[in-house]
């Protein structure tokens, strides 16, 4: 214990006098955790070890021995506060506040609950620090909108004065709407993180309900006692008063746990048959509710029970301020159930205060305060959307075209219909927060917003052509999202107005269609009922048929009513699909022959529509649907085949055995899977790369095309021997090799795929030292792999050496690789061909070293080239157009420039990168030891 107490006094001698650095903060507050989860596992321990070595007497003055031990732990933990708090100020300021911020919040609140039970005082302070940090959430995202708004504002008034030409007009609106949408996106997610941690802290901490003693708490204790309840007595806390339902007397573990609810802890990680257990406890002291004193809930003759709960829970409860008379439940979702229950019981007694609240008033009053900054922010949201009404509106209210004024207004639109979404979202959302007083207020400002967007949907929008729109699926969703209760609080008059604007909206927005045959229905004379024309999928230039014929029910008397009208059906449908399939409105159609008034017309028109339908039938008698399918699949095929032939489109198939399975033994491992390629990500010199995706397992991989000669056995068997090497070298940092697929012209080489990118398009602007430490180590270990397995890549470059979402840098494009003869050697003439990209080329590998060649030092120099690339952005040379120009230079004995900016280590480690001379460059593994990539990653 003497040991933590020292470092608990260590920790807070040491703190740092300013505010600490963004950078700095994380580190900080991960060692306040771990000192006070420390603290908290001595203390303990050491409460367990002397429990049974005292008496009682003995044990509370053993306990009081290490109040200065409690006293430092609250100080300790009074630090992480400060520290978690200027941690989110910190974090909001940045421009994508919302990306992790919930995640960190639900992290630390989390073991807040674990700790602060256990810490006298802590439930309290840590329930309101995180109440205070939900609301400092809220307003800044009340802040941010107002920032966006004004910036966005600004630029589109300057750039929107009457001197300024249509173009720059058209432009400042774009960009103006482009701007609004992005705020209102990074504004819904920064409220929706807020509002999502909000409601997690009210589920922890709402567990009781108020009520007020309105007949004495003499009343209150007949009917208490008429409800076979028990008092619960705890020793050393004589003034507070604990009753329990009668049921619960032999269930003493239950009990506990919901004193232990009362005094702030976290009771949903307790075992489910006590957590899921619906009970609740009624709690007040003296005084609460009256004027009157103990002795009135002395009168109490009924049942006790005596309880000894924890001592954290006896500090807290004899510290906790009970207003009247709480009923406390162990998790949030049984409240409402219990407090019916016990309300409907103690009507006469009791009155109710507050619907759910916490046990804690410090907490209590803060949670308040946190729905009231959600209700602000509604306002926040209702006002920047009238900003952006205004700011439009104003600007279109100038003289301009038609046509010009349409196309602005698209734009407008979009931008009001993205705030309004988001508005829609967080008042959906936001009423899930309020509870008692502020549901009524949210449900207020609930129906003005609705009215609010109804009003703009009937003023700005056009309406409909008889479908729901996309734009406004949200918008009804809003309205059918609003509450009976919201409804039924208002008065008659505004009910009806709303009924009204809603039926108008819905109108409006749905509209009618254009077209006159969408849906039609037609009732034919003396008909028993109507027939419905199915609309069909007509071209756009096929004209409505107003004049549609439908035979009556006259020239069907030979069958009875449903067949005639299934006929009639038939036919219209026949015909009409005929008019739209086989129509324009430049062709004459052919009329019957039929006149309109021969009597005999419809019997003639039916007879012919029986023989059509039993022609149908027998012929679909004499052979399967499918086979007739295939056949007319195989006429058309081969009709199709036969014209491409002709056109020299394709060939035929050569029958001709080949000396081609010669070829195919190349001892390369071969893919064994289905795969299907996917987008072109990248091109080099010795081929194209696409994403590729294994069908039976869905992995994603990339896959290496390379195109040759038809029948280049030499070419073949020179690829397959370089990626022969790589079969067996699997490491972090080289990019994983799974296999080929040979065909006649091209080899398909299948490799792991990296789906952050290239090294040289992170590196455009330039990366910090810290990061560059990280990569070139990562680098120089890859280049060692291969090395020590005698492989000279020969063309290490940022666009070769890619990027993974773990963090991992991996080298790969092994194209112009070799394979050593000797591993153990290492010698500048090892490789005699010249490969590789111009601007990382070592002079060794220009010069050709008179005819020497080159060998693994030549990957050195690229490391080095790669080195200047991550530093300035740019790769070495980059003033030099063409690569003789760079080959010149180099071969002359030219380095490329190191970076000033660069530290003194790194420019000493790409020294030794860029010698001239291959013999004195450092090896990779000598690299290894040199004090620029002597850095830790998070893994280590």
């Amino acid at each position: 214990l003497n040991v933590i107490h020292e470092c608990l006094k260590l920790r807070l001698e040491q703190r740092p006098a300013g505010d600490p650095s963004l950078l700095s903060i994380k580190q900080l507050v991960r060692e306040c955790k771990e000192v006070l989860k420390g603290g908290l596992l001595m203390k303990q321990y050491y409460q367990f070890m002397l429990r049974g070595l005292a008496t009682d007497a003995q044990g509370w003055q053993t306990n009081a021995n290490i109040d200065e031990f409690e006293e430092d732990l609250h100080k300790m933990l009074v630090v992480y506060f400060e520290y978690m708090r200027s941690w989110i100020r910190m974090l909001q300021q940045l421009p994508q506040a919302s990306h992790s911020l919930k995640n960190l919040l639900e992290e630390e609140w989390h073991f807040t609950k674990v700790i602060t039970p256990y810490i006298r005082g802590g439930e309290a302070q840590s329930g309101e620090l995180f109440c205070n940090i939900a609301g400092m959430l809220l307003e800044s995202t009340g802040e941010f909108l107002d920032a966006g708004l004004q910036k966005s504002g600004n630029k589109f008034w300057e750039s929107a004065d009457d001197s300024t030409a249509l173009d720059e007009i058209r432009r400042s609106v774009i960009e103006t709407s482009r701007s609004l949408k992005e705020l209102f996106y990074e504004a819904r997610e920064r409220a929706s993180k807020a509002l999502g941690f909000a409601k997690m802290l009210r589920k922890d901490l709402e567990v009781a309900a108020v009520f007020s003693i309105t007949s004495g708490v003499t009343c209150l204790l007949e009917a208490l006692k008429k409800g076979n309840y028990v008092k619960v007595q705890i020793p050393g806390l004589e003034e507070l008063q604990v009753f329990v339902p009668c049921g619960l007397m032999d269930q003493r573990p239950l009990i506990l746990q919901l004193l232990n609810a009362a005094a702030g802890k976290d009771c949903s990680k307790e075992p489910d048959e006590i957590a899921e257990y619906e009970a609740y406890l009624l709690m007040s002291k003296h005084g609460a509710g009256d004027s009157t004193t103990g002795s009135d809930w002395a009168q109490w003759d009924g049942k006790l029970l005596k309880l000894v709960p924890q001592m954290e829970t006896v500090d807290t409860l004899r510290a906790m301020k009970v207003e009247n008379l709480l009923l406390i439940v162990m998790q949030s979702a049984h409240l409402v159930s219990q407090r019916k229950a016990f309300q409907q019981s103690m009507e006469d007694v009791l009155t109710l205060s507050r619907e759910q609240t916490s046990s804690q008033p410090l907490i209590a009053s803060a949670l308040e305060d946190l729905k009231n900054k959600a209700l602000q922010l509604c306002l926040k949201i209702d006002q920047a959307i009238d900003q952006v009404e205004f700011m439009f509106t104003s600007e279109f209210e100038a003289e301009m075209e038609e046509s010009e004024s349409a196309t602005l207004n698209q734009y407008y639109r979009e931008a009001m219909i993205q705030g309004y979404n988001f508005a829609f979202e967080y008042h959906k959302e936001v009423v899930r927060l309020m509870s008692g007083e502020f549901r009524q207020r949210i449900g207020e400002r609930y129906i003005a917003f609705a009215r609010k967007w109804m009003t703009y949907v009937l003023t700005k929008c056009e309406s409909g052509r008889g479908t729901k729109p996309r734009w406004a699926t949200q918008g009804f969703d809003f309205l059918q999202a609003i509450e009976p209760a919201f409804i039924s609080a208002l008065p008659e008059e505004d009910f009806l107005s709303l009924q009204a604007l809603m039926n108008e909206c819905i109108g409006h927005v749905i509209g009618k269609p254009h077209s006159p045959v969408t849906g039609l229905y037609i009732a034919p004379r003396n008909s028993p009922r109507p027939v419905k024309v199915p609309a069909p999928v007509r071209c756009h230039s096929d004209p409505p048929n107003p004049n549609l014929f439908i035979p009556n029910a006259e020239g069907f008397r030979g069958s009875n009513f449903h067949e005639n009208d299934r006929l009639s059906s038939v036919a219209a449908e026949l015909h009409f699909k005929s008019l739209s399939r086989h129509s324009s409105p430049t062709e004459e159609r052919e009329e019957p022959s039929y006149p309109k008034g021969d009597p005999n017309g419809a019997a003639r028109r039916s007879w012919e529509l029986r023989t059509f339908i039993s022609q149908s039938k027998d012929m679909a008698a004499r052979q399967s649907p499918m086979e007739a399918v295939r056949r007319s699949i195989r006429k058309f095929e081969d009709k199709r085949y036969a014209v491409m032939k002709q056109r020299n489109i394709i060939g035929q198939v050569c029958h001709t055995p080949k000396s081609y399975d010669n070829v195919m033994h190349v001892g390369l491992r071969k893919v064994t899977f289905k795969w299907q390629r996917g987008n072109k990500i990248g091109e080099g010199q010795y081929g194209k790369v696409y994403t590729c995706i294994n069908v039976d397992t869905g992995e994603l991989m990339a896959m290496k095309e390379i195109r040759f000669q038809p029948n280049d056995h030499k070419t073949i068997k020179e690829t397959a021997d370089e990626l022969k090497i790589f079969e067996g070298i699997k490491h972090p940092n080289l990019v994983r090799y799974f296999g080929v697929e040979l065909h006649r012209e091209e080899m398909y080489i299948f490799m792991e795929y990296c789906d952050e990118g290239t090294l040289e398009e992170v590196s455009r602007l330039g990366l910090q030292e810290h990061v560059i430490r990280l990569y070139s180590k990562q680098i120089t270990i890859a280049i060692n792999v291969l090395h020590e397995h005698g492989i000279v890549h020969r063309d290490i470059k940022g666009a070769n050496i890619f990027l993974t979402s773990s963090g991992l840098i991996k080298l790969g494009d092994f194209g112009c690789s070799v394979k050593l003869r000797n591993n153990t050697h290492t010698m500048p003439g090892e490789v005699n061909s010249t490969l590789g990209t111009a601007a990382y080329m070592a002079p060794e590998v220009i010069t050709r070293a008179k005819g020497e060649g080159h060998g693994r030092a030549a990957d050195i120099w690229s490391l080095g080239c790669v080195l200047i690339e991550m530093v300035t952005g740019k790769r070495p040379w980059h003033e030099y157009e063409h690569n003789f120009q760079i080959m010149y230079k180099v071969g002359m004995g030219h380095k490329p420039p190191i970076p000033e900016k660069l530290s003194t280590e790194g420019k000493d480690f790409l020294g030794h990168c860029l010698e001239s001379e291959p013999k004195r460059r450092w090896t990779a593994s000598m690299l290894l030891d040199h004090t620029f990539v002597k850095v830790c990653t998070d893994e280590e």
